[in-house]
């Protein structure tokens, strides 16, 4: 069990260092488990948000494969109007 006292001088050096939520996962790892328990536990940390990314990505290049949202993202990105963009959408 990780102490209030050193638990917060995690919290405050998570702080220091960048994105704490994932520093301070990685800290109660370690202080509990060692290297392998800091790793584990970043690594959970960050699990859920790397799987929605790789689900958004494949639906992402899923849909990019369609006709009709390939058309309207190659008129908008060639500076076609929005009616055009609609238009294709509507299709």
């Amino acid at each position: 069990m990780i102490e209030a006292d050193e638990f917060l001088h995690g919290v405050g050096l998570g702080q220091l260092l960048g994105p704490f939520a994932v520093n301070t996962a990685l800290f109660a790892g370690y202080r509990l488990y060692g290297a392998f328990g800091g790793l584990i536990s970043a690594c959970a940390f960050m699990a859920p948000s790397l799987v929605l990314v790789l689900i958004l990505f494949v639906a992402l290049f899923l849909l990019s494969r369609d006709s009709s949202v390939a058309e309207c993202g190659r008129r908008t990105r060639a500076g076609g109007n929005r009616a055009d963009t609609e238009r294709l959408v509507d299709a």
